[in-house]
């Protein structure tokens, strides 16, 4: 079974421990994950009731004392069988992250020069505050973190700053290319 990136990460909360909506979005929202997976808060349930059809998760209602019962889900072995295939998977296979950025690179020449300088300037500040934000979530909730989790947020500020040192190096070197054009066109002008 193929699993989207948001059915995993639910998955994955799932394998550590039967859990009930609320607390499936704080653990999301703890641990960033919503940096790395695409998943809202809206689609949480709609996940979930779909991996149960599928027999991946199981639910139980368990009441609680002052409270309404809450909806609690659960990982089965079929569930368990399909996230260890998908983790072994992605973890062996290196796949694009997302080709949405390849494929406005290989439009590249269809916007003039400056549009392309002014998209990159605003690629670099967008990374460096995602970076920023990251790093703050990090360093906020590290104390708790489990090992694996700290990885990962090692991991995506690795990969970011690599591609704000990309993007910046490309940028510099567009910047460089339209100084020069300009001063050329500069001098044919002056002759």
């Amino acid at each position: 079974m193929d699993l989207t990136n948001a059915e995993m990460a639910l998955l994955s909360l799932l394998a550590e421990n039967p859990l009930h909506g609320y607390q499936i979005e704080s653990l999301i929202e703890a641990r960033g994950m919503r940096n790395w997976a695409e998943i809202g808060f809206s689609s949480i349930y709609y996940a979930l009731n779909k991996m149960e059809k599928s027999g991946l998760v199981e639910s139980r209602i368990q009441p609680e004392e002052g409270r309404p019962a809450r909806r609690v889900y659960s990982l089965t072995e079929v569930g368990w069988q399909a996230l260890t295939s998908a983790e072994y998977q992605r973890l062996s296979q290196p796949r694009p992250y997302s080709a949405d950025f390849s494929l406005a690179l290989a439009c590249l020449p269809l916007l003039p020069v400056e549009k392309q300088i002014e998209a990159l300037s605003e690629r670099v500040r967008s990374l460096q505050t995602q970076e920023q934000a990251i790093q703050e979530k990090w360093q906020q909730d590290q104390p708790g973190m489990p090992a694996h989790v700290n990885h990962l947020f090692a991991y995506s500020l690795a990969q970011l700053h690599a591609e704000r040192d990309w993007a910046q190096g490309f940028l510099n070197q567009l910047q460089s290319t339209s100084a020069a054009q300009a001063e050329e066109h500069s001098q044919e002008t002056l002759k």
